[in-house]
């Protein structure tokens, strides 16, 4: 991390802009919803095959 005063500018990569810092937050936001959404998936479906597999078992 780099503070820049006065008249100096970050150049090449490290220019960001409010809104580039914005779009960055809002990307990771979005990627961690998606993340949080597959693994509910997920433990849906191991919940499914818990009871499948439960109902096979016990109902010989």
């Amino acid at each position: 991390m780099t503070l820049v005063v006065d008249k100096d500018m970050a150049i090449g990569s490290f220019a960001k802009t409010f809104v580039d810092i914005d779009l960055d937050k809002v990307s990771l936001m979005n990627k961690l919803n998606l993340w949080v959404n597959n693994l509910a998936k997920l433990l849906m479906l191991w919940n499914n095959l818990l009871s499948i597999r439960n109902h096979i078992f016990t109902k010989k």
